[in-house]
């Protein structure tokens, strides 16, 4: 009878052990920490060939253990299954190399760049317990990638291959009308490129024309063309004032100068000339020194007011009034007694001219000019009485003067 027991036990899946009591032949496999198991046969008893297949949760990574079946004497050898944290794979950077002792806790992952490159983070990483790398992916960088170019300027190269050798070359220029400040040259090393500031192309001003009867007194800078913030410094030469424009100008960034071109002026140029008048420098020559002077007067026939000579002073002519030539004039004439005078007017040359009434003659010249001085030339002239002379008596008889009709009668 306990044959037969075991005989049907053995086809259950089952075995009797003690007191004639069944156990299972391949009961439920011990679950690894962080582990995963699949049966083939879900049912129990299993049946005997079933199987059970370990694996892990993700983030962790399987090993030690490989398919177990399940026989008439229990599962077969399944090895010490464990689970551990996994970090996963890493790719290659860009440029680069990733190598990993592993990929499970503690492992190394050790990146490297190709040549001409750099890493931008720490060499290695470490795979942790929380199955993520330490750090960050690095970047392989140019060693010596290609510069910023300053504005208005150019960068030129000495290895245009990409990557670049060590010891190659960078070197800055400027477009025209412009100039480097700052760094000129850079080297390329195994760090990169040389430290330094990028340059900046700064404008540059070219010479200002030198003003009409002005100087250039100085530029603040040494070369030409002048650089930015060069300051220039204009005056007139002596005997000229400014007149528009001029003092200190500053190089602009737009190449232009600051401020308006610096116009000079005489000091002393030469006086407006009244109407009919006349002007006498002391000093002919232009420009005039300091302290000569400036005479007003008129022209003949006519008078001088209202100005006085004037004194060149650094800031030009000292006050001379309001210099006028006014006519001359000679005045009106009084008819003479027993005549009349008539004129062509009363100024400069005009004629006075003088006749009698009939019966009387003139004293002495019949016209009179008006002289510049503002007198009429000669003297008034008188108109006298015609003087006929004496008559002889005729014979038996005597004459009688008339004088009725201003004339000479003579009476028989």
């Amino acid at each position: 009878m306990a044959t037969v027991t075991l005989f049907l036990c053995c086809l259950l899946g089952s075995v009797s052990l003690v007191y004639g009591q069944d156990s299972v032949i391949c009961p439920n496999v011990q679950l690894p920490p962080n582990g995963v198991v699949t049966y083939s046969d879900l049912t129990i008893p299993r049946a005997v060939g079933s199987t059970v297949t370990y694996s892990c949760v993700s983030g962790y990574e399987f090993s030690g253990g490989v398919p177990r079946t399940c026989t008439v004497t229990g599962w077969s050898n399944g090895g010490s299954p464990t689970c551990t944290v996994s970090c996963g794979s890493l790719d290659d950077p860009t440029n680069g190399r990733v190598m990993t002792t592993g990929t499970t806790l503690s492992n190394i992952a050790t990146y490297t760049c190709n040549t001409g490159y750099t890493r931008s983070v720490d060499q290695t990483r470490v795979c942790q317990a929380n199955g993520d790398w330490s750090g960050s992916e690095p970047v392989c960088n140019l060693i010596c990638p290609n510069l910023g170019v300053p504005t208005n300027g150019g960068v030129t190269y000495s290895d245009t291959t990409i990557p670049r050798d060590e010891g190659s070359t960078a070197t800055y220029t400027c477009t025209t009308h412009y100039q480097v400040t700052g760094l000129m040259m850079r080297m390329c090393t195994v760090s990169g490129w040389s430290i330094g500031d990028d340059p900046v192309c700064t404008v540059l001003c070219d010479d200002l024309t030198v003003p009409t009867n002005g100087v250039m007194i100085s530029y603040s800078s040494s070369t030409s063309p002048h650089p930015q913030g060069t300051m220039a410094t204009q005056s007139c030469v002596t005997g000229y004032t400014v007149l528009a424009g001029g003092g200190t100008r500053t190089c602009q960034s737009d190449r232009s100068w600051s401020g308006t071109h610096l116009t000079c002026t005489l000091i002393c140029p030469n006086v407006g000339v009244p109407t009919n008048g006349v002007v006498t420098y002391s000093d002919p020559t232009i420009p005039r020194p300091i302290d000569s002077t400036v005479i007003y007067s008129c022209v003949v026939g006519y008078e001088f007011s209202g100005g006085v000579p004037r004194t060149c002073t650094a800031s030009g002519w000292g006050d001379g009034g309001s210099p006028t030539c006014t006519v001359v004039s000679c005045g009106s004439l009084d008819d003479p007694i027993n005549g009349r005078v008539t004129t062509t007017g009363t100024t400069l040359s005009n004629t006075a001219t003088y006749t009698c009434n009939p019966g009387y003659t003139l004293s002495v010249d019949q016209t009179r000019v008006c002289q510049a001085n503002g007198d009429w030339s000669g003297s008034e002239p008188s108109c006298n009485p015609v003087d006929c002379g004496s008559l002889t008596d005729p014979i038996n008889g005597h004459n009688l003067w008339n004088h009725l009709h201003d004339d000479c009668y003579l009476h028989l």
